[in-house]
């Protein structure tokens, strides 16, 4: 049930933001893409992606005896995933603000983890 846990929360994190992400740059991009359109199909991702979050938690919280680990588990990939998939789908490096933003936000997330 932990394996489960852990890989509804990693999915349902990297496919919400991956259609945040994507509804962005199409919106953003150019092209005929109309914002009913984009939004539309990133509803649907994002409310999929929502149901594998409750799962994710549900089954968490069950089997790991504590919400803290699964809160863990579900902010981890966010940490990880995407910053990645941000400059995978607009090829753009963090201003020194935002990169100040992440830093601290990390540093903040691994003093959670270790006091």
């Amino acid at each position: 049930m932990k394996i489960a846990a852990v890989l509804c929360l990693v999915f349902g994190e990297a496919l919400a933001i991956f259609a945040e992400l994507m509804a962005a740059r199409l919106y953003t991009g150019e092209g005929d893409h109309s914002y009913w359109s984009i939004f539309i199909k990133a509803f649907i991702a994002v409310t999929f992606a929502g149901a594998l979050l409750i799962a994710g938690y549900m089954l968490g919280a069950k089997s790991f005896k504590s919400i803290w680990v699964v809160i863990v588990l579900s902010i981890t990939p966010i940490l990880i995933l995407e910053p990645i998939l941000g400059y995978t789908l607009f090829g753009t490096l963090p201003s020194r603000g935002a990169s100040v933003g992440m830093i601290f936000g990390t540093l903040g997330f691994i003093a959670t983890c270790i006091l």
